[in-house]
């Protein structure tokens, strides 16, 4: 399935400002495209299901959603059911908090240098000397 059937199922309703969507629609592309699989209780999932759920859970906060922080704060942070944690898995690099993952993320995409993705060989790339 691709990203924009994705980005298709966020109701035209959802409260991030219009000026931010772009934001999220660039993590949900980051996360589709990292390379990288999402951990939720204790089950890993590859990229496609984890923008899926993150997808899901964005659907569902749409009312109390009202920045890109409160986005990935309410729908890839941790679960509702357990309160555990998600972890982002890309290859080569240690276990990272999704929060974490998404926020450094949106910081690179804010600051324009956006466009390799943790654990691909593009980013490995990017920052090496």
């Amino acid at each position: 399935m691709t990203l924009a059937l994705f980005l298709l199922a966020v109701p035209a309703g959802a409260d991030v400002p219009v000026a931010q969507r772009a934001e999220v629609d660039h993590l949900l592309a980051f996360i589709a495209d990292s390379g990288c699989s999402m951990q939720r209780n204790g089950k890993t999932y590859p990229p496609d299901q984890a923008v899926r759920h993150v997808t899901r859970k964005y659907n569902h906060f749409r009312e109390q959603i009202t920045s890109t922080e409160a986005f990935v704060r309410q729908s890839a942070t941790r679960s509702e059911r357990s309160g555990q944690a998600y972890l982002a898995l890309c290859p080569g690099q240690p276990p990272k908090p999704a929060g974490e993952w998404l926020m450094e993320e949106l910081q690179r995409f804010r600051s324009g240098s956006a466009g390799g993705f943790s654990g691909s060989p593009a980013a490995s790339k990017a920052v090496a000397p």
